[in-house]
């Protein structure tokens, strides 16, 4: 008889522990929701372009502050102009890093697959920037440099339209000039 009045008090207990920890997921996962996602990446700049850039961009909803980019070993390019300073660039800390406003900086060129140049093909970077109500956030990123030159573009992927384009472009002036000429003769 004593078990049956305490069994309403323990699943009493029970659904308040699973209310709790329910009330406490739902709490993070909305923190999670409004909080910044920096995220850095290495990218062609343009679909068929030879140039790659470093892209930091924050793809959450709200303002990363203090956004401060480290790598694992320096970074360096096959373009002389930008070797120099790229580390320096990079990791250069971002005051505010607004959601849509990517911050890039060139990075390299297709040479640096085309040619061993003894350089790194792999780096990992890390981004720690601050959420709101200041929490230190960090993601980190390893990327193999050997998979974006696979996938790197070579040539405009319209490359073999505009030949197509052009070789029409010519057989149709041909056709032209021929007309003109039996016109002329007709006169």
């Amino acid at each position: 008889m004593e078990i049956v009045k305490w069994v309403p008090s323990g699943v009493s207990f029970l659904s308040f522990l699973l209310a709790a920890r329910s009330a406490r997921s739902a709490h993070r996962s909305s923190r999670e929701a409004k909080a910044p996602y920096v995220l850095v990446d290495v990218r062609p700049l343009e679909p068929w372009s030879k140039m790659f850039v470093i892209v930091i961009e924050n793809t959450g909803p709200t303002a990363a502050r203090n956004v401060r980019i480290t790598t694992d070993q320096p970074l360096h390019s096959s373009i002389t102009d930008v070797d120099g300073r790229l580390h320096q660039d990079v990791t250069t800390p971002i005051p505010v890093l607004l959601p849509g406003h990517p911050v890039q900086h060139v990075f390299d060129s297709t040479a640096r697959w085309d040619k061993n140049r003894g350089l790194p093909m792999a780096y990992t970077f890390t981004a720690a920037f601050e959420g709101p109500g200041e929490r230190n956030l960090t993601e980190a990123y390893t990327i193999d440099l050997h998979l974006r030159g696979v996938t790197a573009a070579r040539e405009r992927p319209t490359h073999h339209v505009e030949m197509c384009l052009t070789n029409i472009q010519g057989s149709l002036q041909g056709i032209n000039n021929a007309l003109c000429a039996l016109r002329k003769d007709r006169s």
